[in-house]
Order: structure tokens, then sequence, then C-alpha cells
């Protein structure tokens, strides 16, 4: 994560799990050395994973759509789809912005805070 202080691990039946490097009390308080399995779709589209520049939630890439999910596995989880029908992708946490291709043009989304 972008703060150093978590890993996230895509696991094989579409669960990812995260690791507590350091203690986190941000919404939720963790100790190092805990985990959250946070229970997704099993879904063999899926491409990559992300951290947002705020490590408190992640960008799922697929083929075809890409999903925004706060680390928490309080239910229900709010992975929300923030982004579908693109033919490229690019995310620069620097300044917060997926770069997408979607009908021959380029578009950019700020993701905020």
């Amino acid at each position: 994560s972008p703060d150093n202080k978590k890993i996230a691990i895509l696991e094989k039946d579409g669960g990812i799990n995260v690791y507590f490097l350091e203690d986190y009390k941000r919404g939720i308080s963790k100790k190092a050395g805990e985990v959250i399995r946070m229970a997704l779709e099993n879904n063999p589209a899926r491409k990559n994973i992300f951290w947002h520049n705020d490590s408190a939630h992640l960008l799922l890439q697929y083929n075809d759509h890409i999903k925004f999910v706060e680390i928490d596995e309080r239910l229900p989880l709010n992975p929300f789809n923030i982004l579908n029908n693109f033919s490229d992708f690019s995310y620069s946490p620097n300044n917060k912005q997926i770069y997408f291709i979607q009908q021959n043009s380029l578009y950019a989304l700020e993701l905020g805070k």
C-alpha cells in the first residue's frame, strides 16, 4: 500500500487478503499481523489489483470493468463499478487519475481525495 502498512494479495478463489504490517485505525481497527479476508466474486477476467493512494481502497481491474473497493471486511462489502466497456486502462496514484480508452477516445477520471 502507499502508506507501507498493508499488503494486498489476490487469491485464486477470487478473494483478497489484506495483511496489516503495522497497527491501523481508520474506520476499522487492526493490529500488526492481522488479516482482512474479503470474499469477492471469483471472476477469471480479473487482470490486476491496484492500491488507491489513500491506502484504504483498492482498484480491481477486469477485462471489461473496474471496481473500487474499500478495505473493510464488515458486511456488506462495498465494491462499486466505476468504469465499464473500455479498451485500455492505466492508473496514476500520484494524481489519483484513471486513464482509459473508450470508443477510440482517451479519457481521464479523477478518484478524488
